[in-house]
């Protein structure tokens, strides 16, 4: 059972009155079962954030737990490499705010200078962490065992797709673990 702490306030302000205020119930907003008021306990869900998961900006929970993951690896491999597959572009364009503001270099694969982006997610010199691709144009075919993380931003109804996407990075030629 949860209450958030203003509804709880709203929802037991006229039984405070009352002498037996901690045997008295209030109905869970849920399930409807009574609760007494004396057993229930404020708690927290909120994490202590580390620096790594403090993150610059709010997108949407999805887009600020990407950026969160990415800020964790780079921080424990600064030269991580990270693809992130989409089956929509415009999801892809929605998560480029939120990488450029927290200062995470990345690549997009939708446009024409396509090979010219790949080729500078491989370079190693260049720092550039994620390649962003759109799983209908890049899911099969190419080569990136640079990296070593895939994340697909959304479920993926078809397994052979989805299999295609992980193995760019699972493939042979491939010597470090893929996550």
């Amino acid at each position: 059972h949860s209450f958030c702490a203003e509804c709880f306030s709203i929802l037991t302000k006229d039984k405070r009155r009352f002498n037996n205020y901690e045997r008295m119930k209030i109905s869970c907003p849920v399930c409807r079962e009574g609760n007494v008021i004396g057993n229930i306990m404020a708690v927290t869900c909120a994490e202590q954030l580390a620096n790594a998961d403090a993150i610059v900006g709010s997108y949407s929970p999805k887009i600020d737990e990407i950026i969160r993951c990415i800020l964790r690896l780079r921080a424990d491999e600064p030269n991580v490499k990270i693809l992130i597959f989409s089956q929509w572009d415009s999801i892809l364009s929605a998560i480029m705010p939120a990488l450029k503001q927290n200062s995470i270099a990345y690549r997009v694969s939708f446009g024409k200078k396509f090979s010219k982006e790949i080729d500078e997610f491989k370079d190693s010199k260049l720092g550039v962490t994620c390649m962003m691709l759109s799983l209908k144009y890049a899911g099969k075919g190419l080569n990136l065992t640079e990296a070593t993380h895939v994340f697909l931003v959304e479920p993926i109804l078809n397994a052979d797709e989805e299999m295609q996407a992980v193995g760019r990075v699972h493939r042979i030629g491939q010597t470090r673990e893929t996550f």
